[in-house]
């Protein structure tokens, strides 16, 4: 079995507002799913359903805009419009290729 104890270690905001949600203070988590058709799969989906269990008392906004067909380079330009504007608390984030 593998040892989770020290998962989410380089998030500590995000695993901050997370855990210390409660019913009477709900914080809002903002994720963003972002990449290619790689990200753009349905294995965000089992991510998102995941974090909504775990997590009940937290209000999360999880958007996956991953762009498939589009080289690392390409996705510079649609960046500016997709993450910048939803100012996540959280970035998935996977591309592979050089151009």
């Amino acid at each position: 079995m593998q040892d989770t104890s020290t998962f989410g270690s380089g998030v500590q905001r995000t695993m901050h507002l997370l855990a210390t949600s409660t019913p009477a203070k709900r914080n809002t988590v903002k994720i963003l799913v972002y990449g290619q058709s790689i990200s753009k799969q349905e294995w965000w989906l089992d991510v998102k359903k995941n974090l909504i269990g775990k997590y009940p008392n937290a209000d999360l906004i999880i958007e996956n805009r991953s762009i498939g067909g589009f080289s690392s380079y390409q996705l510079r330009k649609p960046m500016v419009f997709d993450l910048i504007p939803f100012y996540p608390d959280l970035v998935l984030f996977h591309v592979y290729g050089s151009s």
